[in-house]
């Protein structure tokens, strides 16, 4: 019941992704980090059988991702991209609505009403997503993601276990809804979601991931496992050619610092 790339490979114009094999396990965050251009991206889109592999597989459930019907992978697999691609004037409403693949209108309504409340979008239910903010276009795609799996509320998730794969889902969001989206990511996980999420912010890895999937600027995995295994100030700064100091205070995992040059 695990979501695994399996020695996938990518190439658009030139080598995006290299022999990557890494699983990605249900009731678990896992944070795909890495430079600029090392393929976070192209990773996510990869898992949702937007892009075709070179080479390698990937599978949900020991199938491969290709021989899943659209909407049979949409009851399990939810995607936030980074931006907001509305190409007609629709209402955030309608937006969520769009993840909606069910017959039963009044249970519809009752997930998107849900989904709305718990992205804090629904006082702007009725506005053009066209004119919102970045940070609020954000909270729709969060919303229309949480409709479509049907996870708004807290009880346990029925059925096998589905996921979420979100591409830098918070980057324009103000610090408490940034907070609030990533804490829902762990209550969704408590619950057996799977959440796969592209961040920068290392702070943020250090405090709401249970694992790390790191690419190096080739787009090689350089290391995948828990936190406390890859957030390392010896390996970031090989990735990231930044030092990184690692200080501990109290229970959590520590601060990891980034150190500015000099000059």
């Amino acid at each position: 019941m695990t979501l695994r790339a399996s020695d996938l490979s990518v190439r658009f114009d030139r080598d995006v992704l290299h022999r990557i094999t890494a699983a990605f396990a249900p009731a678990r965050v896992t944070a795909v980090l890495g430079p600029n251009g090392a393929g976070k991206t192209t990773l996510v889109r990869t898992l949702l059988g937007l892009e075709r592999p070179t080479s390698g597989q990937v599978a949900l459930d020991d199938k491969p991702i290709e021989q899943w019907p659209r909407r049979d992978l949409a009851r399990r697999v939810a995607h936030i991209p980074q931006r907001a691609s509305v190409a007609f004037a629709f209402s955030v409403r309608e937006v969520v609505a769009l993840g909606r693949y069910q017959a039963d209108k009044a249970a519809d309504a009752v997930q998107i009403d849900a989904a709305l409340h718990a992205a804090d979008i629904a006082d702007r239910a009725a506005a053009p997503v066209a004119i919102l903010s970045e940070g609020q276009r954000q909270r729709v795609l969060l919303a229309r993601a949480l409709a479509q799996l049907s996870l708004a509320g807290s009880a346990p998730v029925a059925g096998p276990p589905c996921y979420i794969l979100a591409d830098e889902p918070a980057s324009a969001m103000d610090l408490r809804h940034t907070f609030a989206t990533l804490g829902l990511f762990r209550a969704l996980a408590a619950r057996g979601v799977g959440v796969v999420v592209v961040l920068h912010d290392l702070p943020l890895v250090m405090r709401y991931a249970d694992e790390v999937v790191l690419l190096d600027r080739a787009g090689r995995l350089a290391a995948s496992g828990s936190v406390e295994e890859v957030m390392r100030p010896d390996l970031l700064e090989r990735i990231f050619e930044v030092p990184f100091t690692l200080t501990h205070d109290g229970p959590t995992r520590g601060v990891l610092t980034p150190i500015p040059p000099l000059d």
